[in-house]
């Protein structure tokens, strides 16, 4: 579980004292992996800072409007009082702005925590990532949120039964399905406000002749005092510690939302969970012809009558080869 605005309070509460040579002042959050640190510059700029595994190694730098990073550099810092020289790769988020460092936390807890710390390019990735991320703000309708909490609530409805739905979450725009399993296998949310369960579909997200396709349908009814967007991300943070690119994933996705609007959209959780139905798409009723020429087909489907499988049939079929 990441606590980033632990982390961030406990740094900011860090005094800075410029002595002689001192250039960072740092302070560790890991018993286990003691060699990565949090800290401030004399700017009082957040940082990240990792001791080189490789010191003989030339000294990199790359440097954008909101982050710096430097590989390798010859460092002069103070940790638990006492001043030393060492050799670090140390990331620094210019921003002052409290959810982007509060993001700029949780990427990079996530990415020591992750298998992407042993990768040799794997600091580059995550400057790169970092720095797309900090570049683009996201603006979203209420529907467009709706679904993403229609995802999110599926991957803890899963983990409930101690299934890992993450790997299988499609994180990049414009992919016809929210979770792909394998090449044969997919996995499709939908999410209605209406009493009754008719959803939007690409005609591609029906074709059965070479995907075996279930969709996972939600009646959703808002509650001023129900299981919020911020709660469902908050959850699936918790579960995904150790997951670099499902935490990149949501932090990209929520960059620039007001944490208002995703605090205020609530649901009921318990007429969340009562009417979520698995249906398989071979029982969707769909257009059937195939006029040469016609492509991009959309169109909306009942589904209020289609037979539903039970949820334990659902993981036999996800598990199974």
């Amino acid at each position: 579980m990441i606590d980033a605005r632990r982390i961030l309070n406990a740094v900011r509460e860090l005094e800075f004292q410029t002595g002689e040579g001192v250039e960072y002042i740092l302070k560790s959050f890991s018993e286990t992996t003691p060699t990565f640190y949090y800290g401030l510059n004399s700017y009082h700029d957040f940082l990240f800072v990792m001791e080189s595994r490789n010191p003989d190694l030339h000294v990199r730098k790359q440097t954008t409007s909101m982050l710096e990073f430097g590989f390798n550099l010859p460092c002069n810092i103070s940790l638990r009082g006492e001043s030393s020289k060492k050799i670090m790769h140390v990331l620094t988020c210019k921003s002052k702005i409290e959810d982007d460092l509060l993001a700029f936390i949780r990427l990079t807890t996530t990415f020591i925590n992750g298998t992407e710390s042993n990768d040799p390019y794997g600091l580059n990735n995550l400057f790169a990532a970092l720095s797309k991320l900090f570049s683009e703000k996201n603006s979203v309708s209420e529907s467009v949120l709706q679904g993403f909490f229609a995802e999110l609530y599926t991957i803890l409805i899963f983990n409930e039964y101690n299934l890992k739905l993450t790997p299988f979450w499609q994180k990049h725009d414009k992919l016809k399905f929210d979770f792909s399993i394998n090449t044969s296998k997919k996995l499709e949310i939908k999410s209605t406000q209406n009493e009754e369960r008719k959803h939007h579909f690409r005609h591609e997200q029906l074709v059965t002749d070479i995907c075996d396709i279930v969709f996972a349908s939600y009646l959703l009814r808002k509650d001023e005092t129900g299981f919020s967007v911020m709660d469902a991300i908050e959850s699936v943070r918790d579960i995904a510690y150790d997951d670099y690119p499902t935490i990149l994933y949501i932090e990209k996705f929520i960059h620039g939302i007001p944490q208002e609007n995703l605090a205020s959209l609530k649901f009921d959780e318990e007429y969340t969970k009562q009417n979520l139905r698995f249906i398989s798409a071979v029982d969707v009723d769909k257009v059937t012809s195939k006029e040469i020429g016609v492509t991009s087909i959309e169109y909306d489907s009942n589904l209020t009558r289609c037979p539903t499988i039970p949820i334990n049939e659902i993981i036999m079929w996800i598990q199974a080869p």
